[in-house]
């Protein structure tokens, strides 16, 4: 066999092996908010009270039902739960993990999805930031990317404060 004819094969063969790679992968969409707690007259952050984070289960819990995920917190096993919703019997379920960690409460919502977000998953994403920012107000950060995939490039990053639409009136 010559080497004309093996390039000629080799090239068809190694693009139908890389769609074929692109076509079956999945990626994570994943978005990490935190809720920190207040500042007292002394400029001192304090942990969150377990007031607020009642207040969080519940916004959390209300988006939640509107999305259809059940509650699984009684059967999670993230540590320092205090809700872990997920959506049931689909292909692609999406998840909402309420969490502390350290003096803060953590709000994870993940999926895999082979296209990207898909229109639930940003509706939800949505919904979220919108009800927990205007409980919490900037007290509520989005995690940088950067942190959530431990990349090294983008450099440490802080928090995005969440900004929230006013109502004109």
């Amino acid at each position: 066999m010559n080497l004309t004819r093996i390039t000629k094969l080799g090239r068809p063969l190694a693009v139908a092996l890389g769609a074929g790679l692109l076509v079956g992968c999945e990626s994570l969409n994943y978005t990490q908010c935190q809720i920190w707690g207040p500042v007292d007259p002394f400029g001192v952050r304090a942990a969150v009270p377990p007031a607020d984070r009642e207040a969080i289960k519940q916004i959390v819990g209300a988006a939640a039902a509107r999305f259809k995920l059940v509650d699984m917190t009684s059967a999670s096993l993230v540590p320092n739960v205090l809700a872990h919703y997920t959506e049931i019997d689909v292909a692609n379920p999406i998840q909402i993990k309420v969490y502390l960690a350290g003096d803060k409460v953590l709000v994870d919502l993940t999926q895999s999805s082979a296209g990207g977000e898909t229109a639930a998953f940003r509706d939800l994403k949505q919904a979220l930031l919108r009800d927990l920012g205007e409980k919490f107000g900037d007290r509520v950060h989005l995690t940088p990317a950067a942190q959530l995939t431990g990349s090294k490039k983008l450099g440490p990053g802080t928090p995005k404060k969440v900004v929230t639409p006013r109502a004109k009136g």
